[in-house]
């Protein structure tokens, strides 16, 4: 390829989107290359490196070919559709409920926060043992939480 061919290559890009992080940036991109449409992303590096840069640069810019640069934004233009829920899924009524009393009014509390604050105090660096565990408002019981 000469260097006029790739010159021309290079001017038949057309931005179809702009974002200010790169991260949105890639989902577009990965939206596009899922449609079959070959698609580049510019100044990504400089905007994740320095993002207050992104105003200035004018973000992470979305470009494909001239060709596909109508497909490509009624694309990105569409609405995604949002997963349905699982609504096959089994449901555990009991597992918010006291296990001693049956009570459905927990709480959730960190079990070893004495410890984690001893050790804080005494080591000068406070080492993480908190695991999350569920109390009962109604007999005060004490359980492991999920």
């Amino acid at each position: 390829m000469s260097k006029t061919d790739e010159h021309a290559a290079v001017r038949a890009l057309v931005t179809v989107a702009s974002y200010t992080q790169a991260l949105e940036a890639r989902v577009a991109l990965t939206r596009l290359e899922d449609a079959g449409i070959p698609a580049f992303l510019t100044d990504e590096n400089l905007v994740t490196m320095n993002w207050t840069w992104s105003n200035a640069v004018g973000g992470v810019k979305l470009q494909v070919s001239d060709e596909h640069a109508t497909r490509a934004v009624e694309l990105l233009d569409a609405e995604v559709p949002a997963e349905e829920p699982d609504t096959d899924a089994p449901t555990d009524d009991t597992a918010d409920a006291c296990p001693d009393c049956g009570s459905p009014d927990i709480e959730q509390h960190w079990r070893h926060r004495r410890l984690v604050y001893a050790s804080w105090m005494v080591l000068g660096v406070p080492i993480p043992l908190l695991r999350r565990g569920r109390r009962c408002r109604g007999c005060g019981s004490r359980w492991k939480g999920r």
